[in-house]
């Protein structure tokens, strides 16, 4: 075990990169469209309480095609995500040890993963993030149909502001997201491991981890994080359709006086069916194709 640890190699950058960028297309392309759909037609009318009941009303829309609207910005949005998520991560790691030096890090490296988290989060949010959401969720919840000349209609009404609606809630949604998610990873990682370890004439003998595992612990991780981080993914939603800036503390009161406690978890099947698909399959696909960094392997 300790030789096949000593021989990983750190992937580089392009091979991260189009790792990631795939990875989150092809999940994008097979089931993670469609119950993101669902789940933003949930979170923007938390009326709708039952898959397929949402399913019903995306369908009275416009039929199955309806299913699909969004699908060009969720596939932009997917790539450059992918595409940024490691590079600024990478480039936040080294900021915050030039910043506070190794020996803050090695001190103190909850605190050290929290800044490197939310400076991460912060840059995903403002240059990635919060303009293409925005724009997803108007294409998906409006009825112009996304060209460009009414495109361009949209930005000239409602002006550049239209890219940073609802910033707060969706950088307090990535800063949230990014910690519960490497926290339950790893976890449940080291359970996978532990499971597969045995003793071996006195010696730790740990085995590869099977397909079934690495399916678990990718859709484990992905729906522990959605699990915690679905109220402000709703209101980041609610923010993102239009119509009166609110703070967070309105938006949130306007929910539960509206549709009560349940509507803050309206979306919450759809949500977990979403980042399970979501995690697993980007985590194999990344996994296969050697594109994961050396500390986040499935061995």
């Amino acid at each position: 075990f300790e030789a096949r640890q000593s021989t990983m190699q750190e992937p580089t950058l392009l091979h991260t990169l189009l790792g990631g960028m795939f990875s989150q297309c092809f999940e994008i392309l097979t089931l993670g469209h469609v119950l993101d759909r669902i789940k933003i037609e949930q979170q923007s009318n938390p009326a709708l309480r039952t898959i397929r009941g949402t399913v019903s009303a995306i369908s009275a829309k416009g039929g199955l095609p309806e299913l699909y609207r969004g699908l060009r910005w969720n596939l932009a949005q997917g790539s450059l995500k992918s595409a940024s998520r490691w590079t600024l991560n990478g480039a936040c790691f080294k900021g915050c040890e030039a910043a506070f030096g190794s020996e803050f890090r090695t001190a103190n490296p909850a605190i050290f993963s929290a800044l490197v988290g939310t400076s991460a989060a912060f840059l995903d949010t403002t240059l990635i993030v919060c303009p293409l959401e925005s724009v997803k969720v108007r294409e998906m919840t409006t009825t112009w149909s996304g060209g460009r000349a009414r495109m361009m209609d949209v930005f000239r009404e409602e002006g550049i502001g239209l890219l940073f609606r609802g910033w707060t809630r969706v950088f307090y949604k990535q800063v949230l997201s990014w910690c519960t998610y490497l926290v339950g990873y790893q976890k449940y990682k080291e359970v996978a491991e532990w499971c597969n370890t045995s003793i071996v004439n006195g010696r730790t003998v740990r085995h590869a981890m099977s397909l079934q595992q690495k399916i678990a612990v990718g859709a484990a991780t992905g729906m522990t994080s959605a699990l915690i981080h679905t109220p402000i993914d709703m209101l980041k939603t609610q923010a993102q359709m239009g119509g009166a800036k609110v703070s967070l503390v309105q938006a949130a009161r306007h929910v539960h006086r509206t549709h009560g406690l349940a509507g803050f978890y309206s979306s919450l099947a759809a949500k977990l069916l979403r980042s399970g698909w979501y995690s697993a399959v980007t985590l194999l696909v990344m996994d296969y194709t050697q594109a994961l960094p050396s500390h986040m392997k499935l061995n």
